[in-house]
């Protein structure tokens, strides 16, 4: 009677086994060991390993009742004890709660604006550009065309290019050519930061 009771049980747990792998969300690898006795009594070792396995298995030897020796394997399970295996994923949980905010970055700090005219002879092209100090990075700037008299020039020049340094960051630069008749004083401007 005892050995169709232990059947009875590795057959449900058999069933049970293989009907939630069909139900999981997502199978995994890790494989749960079980024990059962002679009398169907099932327990998890507490020695058991999960161990990679990609599919249920249900070993059908049982092993001698002679003694009460772990068997080889690390199962956890004693002689006279069946060992069982199955893996299987629930569905997902619900999601989590939002963490808490990071601390707050540091902010740029020695903001400086740097400032550098330059004069483009009539017919040319040239650099003009600010240089921040020393241990400081431009991190914008801006220009604006002045005639020789200093006052705001309204004949739009071509800009080639314009923008921060790309050979190490320190100043704002713009390449211009000047096709008016006349010089150009052309002003920039860098906001420079610690770096």
């Amino acid at each position: 009677m005892a050995k169709s009771r232990a059947v009875w049980v590795v057959g449900a747990l058999a069933v049970l086994g293989l009907a939630g792998s069909g139900i999981a969300v997502a199978a995994s690898n890790d494989v749960i060991t079980a024990c059962v006795s002679s009398s169907g009594n099932v327990r998890i070792p507490s020695t058991a390993q999960p161990s990679p396995s990609p599919t249920p298995s249900l070993p059908t030897e049982l092993a001698p009742a002679a003694t009460r020796e772990p068997l080889p394997g690390d199962s956890g399970c004693v002689v006279g004890e069946r060992v069982i295996t199955w893996n299987q994923t629930g569905p997902q949980g619900p999601q989590g709660d939002t963490g808490a905010a990071g601390p707050p970055g540091a902010a740029f700090s020695g903001r400086e604006a740097v400032m550098r005219d330059t004069v483009i002879a009539p017919g040319t092209s040239g650099y003009a550009y600010a240089e921040c100090p020393a241990g400081k990075l431009a991190m914008t700037g801006h220009y604006t065309f002045l005639r020789t008299d200093m006052q705001v020039y309204t004949t739009p020049l071509p800009i080639n290019d314009v923008g921060v340094s790309v050979y190490d960051g320190d100043s704002w630069s713009l390449y211009a050519t000047n096709t008016s008749p006349n010089q150009v004083r052309i002003r920039v401007w860098a906001i420079c930061v610690n770096a």
